[in-house]
C-alpha cells in the first residue's frame, strides 16, 4: 500500500489516498492515524478522478460519518486527569502559536492564544497532535520501567520495549519477546496500566489466549483478570471520558510489584 495523494478537503478535512495492488474497488474509511482523517483506497492513480467524484456524490454521508466518528473536540476547558498523566489547557499568546509544556512537577500545560480557533477541524488535529506527543513522552518515561519491573518479578523475558501510538489495542507481544504499548495507556488508572503489561508479558509464556494463558493472567491479577478486562473493554469504547478516579501515584507501582513477587512464587508455568 502506498500513499499516492493527500485531499484537503474544507468539510471533511484531510483525505489520504492510497493504492493497493490487490484493492478491487475503492474504499473510504477512518485514518487509524492520531487526528481523525479520512483514509481511501484505491486500485490505482488512474482511479483519482473516480475518487474525487464518490466524495462529492457521498458528501453528505461523509460528513455524517465524520460527525459521528470525530472524538470530542479540544477547547479551552479540555483536561486529563489520571494517576500517571497530568494535562491542563491555558490562554498564552506567546509566539502567537498553540504549544504545549511539561513543568517542573511533569504535568503538561496545552496553550492557545487568541487566534485559536477550536471550531476548525485542522486546528483541532493540531491540538491532539500536540496531546498525543505529550501522551507519548509521558508513556516513554513511565511504561518502559512498569515493563521491566513487572517482567523481572514474574520471570518474564522481554527483548525490546515500543512505544506506539496505536488506537486500535493497548498493546502487543510479539514472538521474539518484543512489547509494544499504545502511548495512549499512560492515560488509564494505573491498574488498568498494570493489567495490560501483565497481559502481554504473559504471552511470554503462552503466545495464545488458551485456558493457560488465561490462567497466568488470572493468578498474576489476583483473580480479576475478568473484571479488570471488562474495564479496559469499556475504556476503549469511551477514551474521551475522564478516567476512574483511584487515588493512585507512581509510587503505587512499586509498592504492587512488592505484593507480585510474593504472588508469582506460586504462579505456575
Amino acid at each position: 500500500m502506498a500513499l499516492i495523494n493527500i485531499i484537503h478537503d474544507l468539510e471533511l478535512g484531510k483525505i489520504e489516498v492510497y493504492t493497493h495492488s490487490s484493492s478491487r474497488k475503492i474504499s473510504i474509511r477512518k485514518s487509524r492515524k492520531s487526528g481523525f482523517s479520512l483514509k481511501a483506497v484505491i486500485p490505482s492513480k488512474e482511479y483519482i478522478g473516480e475518487l474525487h467524484k464518490i466524495i462529492e456524490r457521498e458528501r453528505d454521508k461523509l460528513k455524517k460519518f465524520c460527525r459521528e466518528n470525530t472524538k470530542d473536540s479540544i477547547d479551552e476547558t479540555f483536561a486529563i486527569d489520571s494517576d500517571l498523566f497530568k494535562l491542563e489547557t491555558k490562554f498564552d499568546n506567546y509566539n502567537g502559536r498553540e504549544r504545549i509544556w511539561r513543568n517542573n512537577d511533569g504535568n503538561y500545560i496545552l496553550f492557545y492564544t487568541e487566534e485559536t480557533d477550536f471550531n476548525d477541524q485542522f486546528t483541532q488535529m493540531a491540538l491532539e497532535d500536540l496531546v498525543v506527543w505529550a501522551l507519548r513522552q509521558q508513556a516513554n518515561l513511565l511504561l518502559p520501567k512498569f515493563v521491566k519491573q513487572i517482567a523481572n518479578a514474574i520471570g518474564a523475558k522481554v527483548s525490546n520495549i515500543r512505544i506506539t501510538k496505536a488506537q486500535s489495542r493497548w498493546g502487543s507481544c510479539s514472538s521474539t519477546g518484543t512489547i509494544s504499548l499504545s502511548c495512549f495507556l499512560i492515560a488509564l488508572p494505573i491498574d488498568l496500566i498494570r493489567y495490560v503489561i501483565i497481559h502481554e508479558l504473559s504471552h511470554t509464556f503462552e503466545m495464545n489466549h488458551s485456558n493457560k494463558f488465561h490462567d497466568i493472567v488470572d493468578r498474576l491479577t489476583g483473580g480479576k483478570e475478568k473484571e479488570l478486562e471488562a474495564r479496559i473493554r469499556n475504556s476503549a469504547s469511551s477514551r474521551n471520558r475522564q478516567p476512574i478516579d483511584l487515588n493512585c501515584s507512581s509510587q503505587a507501582m512499586d509498592i504492587y510489584i512488592s505484593d507480585l513477587l510474593r504472588r508469582s512464587r506460586h504462579h505456575l508455568l
